[in-house]
């Protein structure tokens, strides 16, 4: 059906342009109004995009991860990634569906690293990516590979296996509290 319409457009337009060529040496302005009817009627013919459904993973910073961790008992499980880091991106995608799978017991986030300095200092984070458990207090880093199940067993419990190191305070911003400039 598209094709037919596509020709049948195609064949007015070559028979419309050649009449008003003959008639008038209006070419150029027939020729301009057919395209803007075949770009209107190309947009009624496009595919509808799906709708993204609403995704359960949580994005932290430094302004809302002391609120997501202060006197907490949930479980968080944290991603700490660098947008340019193609390894980052794809362990992102994993996390995607650990939010769907933890979507009532562990708080699965992603920090984006290069915006959130403050939180990288309290929860010692050295490398990029760095994935951590913190729950009351207290930071699991994960050591295992970045493979889905072994981060699923992770946030399931086996974070506890684990040695933990208390959770930092929150830093000020460099001169508010401390007057450093």
């Amino acid at each position: 059906i598209i094709f037919s319409l596509w020709l049948l457009i195609f064949a007015s337009l070559a028979s419309f342009a050649s009449f008003h060529f003959v008639c008038c040496g209006a070419i150029m302005w027939t020729a301009s109004l057919w395209v803007v009817l075949l770009l209107c009627c190309a947009g009624c013919f496009a595919a509808e995009e799906p709708a993204a459904a609403e995704s359960s993973l949580l994005l932290l910073n430094d302004e809302n991860i002391s609120e997501a961790l202060h006197g907490n008992t949930d479980v968080w499980m944290m991603l700490f990634h660098v947008e340019w880091n193609s390894y980052s991106v794809r362990l992102r995608q994993s996390f995607e569906k650990l939010a769907e799978d933890f979507k009532d017991s562990v708080k699965i986030a992603v920090v984006d690293s290069e915006k959130s300095q403050h939180a990288i200092r309290r929860l010692k984070i050295t490398q990029f990516p760095s994935v951590v458990v913190a729950r009351m207090g207290m930071v699991y880093p994960f050591t295992g590979r970045f493979a889905y199940q072994e981060l699923y067993s992770f946030a399931h419990g086996g974070y506890m296996a684990g040695q933990g190191t208390p959770l930092g305070p929150p830093h000020e911003a460099p001169g508010v509290a401390t007057g450093e400039l």
